[in-house]
């Protein structure tokens, strides 16, 4: 009877290794999506406190006899931090979809590399 010997897989090493960057590159896309929560987060924060200042303000104003004035500053005022979290939010988003298609990319490319080493 003859025996069955096992043939060494000349590429494991390579596979391996290909295998670690994907799961290093798969790390980095969550970073990025968590760190995309974080700032918009921190975003709807500053517009929160924003909001509860002149809120704030408008109460203790409200009794004031330039209650016009300050209503058209506080409106201003809004829209400008309005603009602003949007305006970043757009920035970054846009940022952050542009390192993840490339981080996308890099991973496809891995695999595919991986995928085409010979089984030896």
């Amino acid at each position: 009877m003859g025996k069955l010997t096992m043939m060494e897989d000349v590429n494991k090493n390579k596979r391996d290794k290909l295998f670690q960057e994907i799961v290093k590159t798969e790390r980095q896309e969550d970073l990025i999506l968590d760190l995309s929560r974080e700032y918009q987060q921190t975003l709807d924060e500053f517009l929160e406190d924003i909001s509860l200042i002149t809120r704030e303000a408008e109460e203790k104003l409200s009794i004031s006899s330039q209650n016009n004035l300050f209503f058209q500053e506080k409106n201003e005022m809004d829209l400008i931090a309005r603009n602003y979290v949007v305006k970043q939010m757009d920035d970054l988003s846009e940022e952050f979809r542009n390192v993840l298609r490339n981080l996308d990319i890099k991973r496809e490319q891995l695999i595919k590399e991986r995928n085409s080493l010979p089984w030896e």
